[in-house]
């Protein structure tokens, strides 16, 4: 697989987790720090799959059964491997879905994941921050690497709209994106990478807070606009509030 088309994952679990009584009560058992890392494993395992206990050859599914998870996770033998799962079910850290298989519960709340083209980006918005903070002969340095960066990227992709679009990281917002360049699209008025750069910024400018971007988005693709503008006040309600605001001034008397 190109480094490109790589999906980066890693454990995010919360330190309530980790000093919490579930993990407590797991440390106190006679192999206690092994169900507490292998745990562990089973979420970073279990990373293409969402979660679930199995593995996939085309449109087979093969649940996992103890022999093996213990050939997955090869440093636990076998009796451990059981105990251990029997301990995950009645604890909570393990469920099982209506199709029979073994599921890790609040898995997405366990693992995170980033493509490589959020990867990039993430590092040049942290390397722009830090400009900043840096003396001049660093600036100058960060400052042509990163467009170094930006014109590799630029020049080395074909798909340099999905590229942009996959860095966008707040999901409802690069979903609706993707949207937006497909209505682009559909009306003859296809984006450039370049359009695309300037509507994200012009989105940035209309507002920072996200939600409001993803609805500024859906207002262009309802209205089949080629731009992104600042929503559209809602006058009816408007006329409501504003006459619910005027009636608590009168006294009405039969």
């Amino acid at each position: 697989m190109a480094e490109k088309d790589k999906k980066f994952y890693w454990l995010k679990l919360k330190s309530e987790f980790m000093n919490g009584e579930i993990v407590d009560f797991l440390m106190s058992q006679k192999n206690g720090a092994n169900y507490v890392v292998l745990y562990q494993m089973l979420a970073l395992k279990t990373m293409n799959t969402q979660g679930k206990l199995c593995s996939e050859m085309g449109e087979v599914i093969i649940p996992f059964d103890p022999e093996k998870i213990q050939r997955e996770c090869k440093w636990f033998d076998i009796d451990t491997v059981r105990v251990a799962m029997e301990l995950y079910a009645k604890l909570g850290l393990v469920y099982r879905t209506q199709d029979g298989l073994l599921q890790i519960a609040n898995y997405e709340e366990l693992v995170g994941s980033e493509t490589y083209w959020a990867n990039r980006k993430r590092i040049e918005r942290q390397e722009m921050k830090q400009i900043g903070q840096c003396p001049t002969n660093v600036q100058d340095n960060v400052q042509k690497t990163l467009i170094s960066n930006i014109s590799n990227l630029k020049s080395n992709s074909k798909d340099n709209i999905d590229n942009i679009i996959e860095s966008i990281e707040y999901e409802d917002l690069r979903e609706e994106m993707k949207e937006f360049v497909k209505m682009r699209n559909k009306i003859k008025k296809s984006l450039t990478p370049h359009a695309l750069d300037l509507i994200l910024k012009e989105l940035n400018k209309i507002t920072p807070n996200l939600d409001e971007q993803v609805k500024v988005v859906q207002q262009s693709i309802k209205n089949g606009w080629q731009g992104v503008f600042p929503l559209k006040e809602d006058k009816k309600q408007d006329s409501f509030e504003k006459f619910k605001e005027l009636a608590k001034n009168y006294n009405y008397e039969e």
